[in-house]
């Protein structure tokens, strides 16, 4: 059995139908049109849009569901939020798992690496992403 996924849509968030800002999360899960028969909910927007717990009380299947919920956090914030939702963070530190313990650390992708390594001839072999945090360290 595959897991189904319903994706909200921004007019349940903001109460129209604008497009989610950038960042948008994709899971590669059958789509669900009926929130009921979802396995999996799936906040395509950033999770920057949630301050605290009463914006996430405005998503419409939250209540009850909040274990089956999956954000993704491409932003440098530090918020915790002390949910049982699943967080995809591009920020993620050892420490703050004490608070969000589902919090699992992605990939963020960098469009230029060249202030890090000069280019090989050739170009790189491999899609090149940032995984950690900035320690401040320069070359």
């Amino acid at each position: 059995m595959k897991l189904k996924q319903y994706i909200y849509k921004t007019r349940e968030l903001f109460g129209d139908d604008r497009a989610w800002p950038p960042g948008e999360l994709v899971l590669d899960l059958p789509l669900s049109d009926s929130p009921y028969e979802a396995d999996i909910y799936v906040v395509p927007g950033s999770l920057s849009l949630f301050h605290n717990h009463a914006d996430f009380d405005k998503l419409p299947y939250f209540k009850g569901r909040e274990h089956r919920h999956v954000f993704l956090g491409l932003g440098e914030s530090e918020t915790f939020y002390g949910l049982p939702c699943l967080f995809l963070r591009t920020n993620l530190k050892q420490s703050w798992l004490a608070s969000d313990p589902n919090s699992i650390a992605v990939p963020w992708p960098i469009d230029d690496f060249n202030s890090c390594s000069p280019m090989p001839t050739g170009g790189f072999s491999y899609d090149i992403s940032f995984h950690g945090w900035d320690s401040g360290i320069t070359r």
